[in-house]
């Protein structure tokens, strides 16, 4: 299986799961412990899309080809 079409059933189970576990959560406990399952999986899933879709704000393409320009340019490199 493709690293794409993984990341996108990771994806599905996680709106398939979640919510039953919610519902399980709502059922048996007052406590909304569902939250942490949720937000580690969300988490994981956010650094999955990241890498697979090079999609990283802080050191993307951009601030790569930035980088690049400005060693281009300087002078005393």
């Amino acid at each position: 299986m493709g690293c794409l079409k993984a990341f996108y059933m990771g994806l599905l189970a996680y709106f398939v799961f979640i919510p039953v576990m919610a519902l399980v959560n709502y059922w048996t406990n007052p406590f909304p412990w569902v939250i942490f399952p949720a937000v580690a999986w969300g988490f994981g899933l956010l650094m999955w899309w990241i890498t697979e879709f090079s999609q990283n704000p802080i050191l993307g393409k951009s601030w790569e080809a930035r980088k690049i320009k400005k060693y281009m340019e300087d002078n005393e490199f």
